[in-house]
């Protein structure tokens, strides 16, 4: 049986997805605007803005993870597109699967992925209102949420922000 402590110990630093806005996202109680690659213990900014701006070059940082990300999960934004083959060929030359999902979804998935202790890295683009996705008034929706089957706990976004949480 684990202490308390341990189980804390294990969960510092890990990064954690808690809702999209927009034009962002909420994790690690930090609101980020703009696309996002999240790694097991670190997420950075990431200079992309739509899914044809997704290139080998863009997910260079791949390449230097030691291990290496077993799976790349894709949030397209609000809807489900597809990365051009040649680029899905490519990460799997170098034994990375690819999974490709609504932005919404992506977010409870790679949370999923990361709280098994999986190598696995998130490539996000917001959903924006241009793609449909979001919400008019700009309300936060939590990826926890759709974990736990749709019950927001009553939890909020930072800044107190009000609004729809996201359902499966």
């Amino acid at each position: 049986m684990s202490s308390l402590s341990s189980v804390i110990a294990a969960e510092r630093g890990k990064t954690r997805l808690q809702g999209y806005l927009p034009g962002g996202f909420i994790l690690n109680n930090t609101q980020v605007e703009g696309a996002i690659l999240c790694l097991p213990e670190l997420w950075l900014m990431w200079d992309v803005v739509t899914l044809r701006d997704v290139t080998i070059e863009s997910l260079a940082i791949l390449d230097l993870m030691a291990p290496p990300p077993e799976v790349l999960v894709v949030g397209c934004g609000a809807r489900v597109r597809r990365l051009p083959e040649a680029l899905t060929r490519q990460l799997a030359e170098r034994g990375i699967a690819v999974e490709e999902l609504d932005t919404r979804n992506a977010l409870s998935y790679f949370n999923f992925l990361n709280d098994e202790g999986r190598v696995v890295v998130g490539a996000l683009l917001p959903c924006s209102e241009d793609s449909g996705g979001g919400s008019s008034d700009e309300t936060g929706r939590s990826a926890d949420a759709a974990a736990a089957g749709g019950r927001d706990g009553g939890q909020q976004a930072p800044d107190k922000q009000q609004g729809r949480r996201e359902r499966d």
